[in-house]
């Protein structure tokens, strides 16, 4: 949250003097809660406010931001050979990333139920995705996939 906060600074121009005047406290006292992240709720929501924004913000944007650097746009080179191998894995891997439910997918590729199961079971298991039963899938690549010109997917083509 540290991270998002500064970013959030940053991102309005405010320096540390200024926010220091904002929520009544010392530049010095400032800084060393940058250094230390020391910081309290309650003064948490006082930099918060000067930056016009809630803590429940900040936090949605801090998860973003882990959200987005546990995502890669480069497969791992046995990732791509397995999606390479496996036409209904990539295509269904394709379908996901791009958007599409889960019952989309399965109706889009016309698989059973049991055929859609063991493909996220196998994009589970090479960590393309994270498969809760009851989660939104978690994808541990994201769009534009950066497919290795002399790779297998494109030996595959």
């Amino acid at each position: 949250m540290l991270a998002a906060l500064q970013r959030c600074l940053k991102a309005q121009g405010m320096t540390y003097r200024a926010l220091s005047k904002a929520i009544n406290l010392s530049e010095s006292s400032v800084k060393r809660l940058f250094a230390d992240g020391s910081f309290t709720l309650a003064r948490l929501e006082k930099v918060c406010g000067a930056l016009d924004m809630t803590v429940a913000d900040l936090s949605r944007m801090a998860g973003s931001a882990r959200v987005a650097q546990s995502q890669t746009d480069t497969l791992s080179l046995e990732q791509e050979r397995l999606l390479a191998r496996n036409p209904p894995l990539l295509a269904c891997f394709y379908l996901l990333l791009n958007g599409h439910s889960i019952e989309e997918t399965r109706t889009r590729l016309k698989i059973s139920l049991r055929a859609m199961r063991d493909l996220l079971s196998a994009l589970s298991a090479a960590r393309l995705v994270d498969a809760g039963a009851k989660q939104p899938l978690r994808f541990h690549a994201r769009l534009p996939i950066a497919w290795r010109a002399d790779g297998p997917r494109a030996q595959a083509l």
